[in-house]
């Protein structure tokens, strides 16, 4: 997949694991009871060193919708949590216990709003490796728009924050016409389903590897409009369709 955009909210998760060097330089300085006036640097230097080229990488595959990217986040976190723990009873050292506790806190937390984050209807398809478009919604349509153009897709996935559009024609020229709207930072998006609909706007975040399909984040909701679409959701829902 291609991504467009990046997300603020996924920019920030990922940036979060960044946090993740300064604190295992706090650990060495943990384990190893130096006092601040003789610190270990040149552990602390080689281990930041080490987990800068692990999570720089990590964040930008995160928000590259690199779906590997986050099961290698977790085994790393996983390995790193193991680690401590072992160190904290080999060590018997109280406040490297603490601070596995806190490193357990962080990682958790962290995980949790990148799965979150990842997972949104707009920037996950759920589309399988053997599927060459993800399964649409019944009944629902969607609209894009601008001042001269419009076009009819389908929808795959829905949620408060975006939606999943697809193409489901190999015809060429709809297939130009909707790669157009990708180059656009918001387009106006009706999505109908029976006798409900709503209208508002969206920015393409990411697109399929085909050119079918693409994510919009809705944009700028208004109190009033993200109750009108959350409504639609519930709707949805009801149905046994988001």
């Amino acid at each position: 997949m291609t991504v467009i955009s990046i997300p603020n909210r996924l920019r920030a998760s990922a940036a979060l694991l960044l946090l993740s060097i300064p604190l295992i330089a706090l650990e060495i300085i943990i384990a190893t009871r130096s006092p601040l006036w003789r610190l270990p640097l040149r552990s602390m230097g080689y281990w930041s060193l080490s987990f800068g080229l692990i999570c720089i990488p990590l964040s930008i595959w995160l928000v590259s919708a690199k779906k590997w990217a986050f099961k290698v986040t977790f085994l790393l976190s996983l390995l790193w949590i193991l680690a401590s723990t072992w160190a904290t009873f080999t060590t018997r050292c109280p406040s490297l216990g603490f601070f596995t506790l806190f490193l357990l806190v962080y990682l958790i937390v962290e995980l949790s709003w990148l799965k979150t984050e990842l997972e949104r209807s707009f920037f996950d398809p759920q589309l399988a490796w053997y599927q060459g478009l993800p399964k649409p919604i019944p009944g629902i349509k969607c609209q894009l728009s601008t001042d001269d153009k419009t076009l009819d897709l389908r929808v795959s996935r829905i949620d408060l924050d975006g939606v999943f559009l697809f193409l489901d024609s190999d015809e060429p020229k709809t297939l130009v016409f909707l790669s157009t709207f990708f180059e656009r930072r918001k387009t106006g998006l009706t999505l109908s389903f029976k006798d409900r609909q709503i209208t508002c706007e969206g920015a393409p975040t990411l697109t399929l590897p085909t050119g079918k399909g693409v994510g919009m984040q809705f944009l700028n909701s208004s109190p009033d409009l993200r109750k009108e679409i959350g409504d639609f959701v519930e709707i949805l829902r009801g149905q046994g369709y988001a």
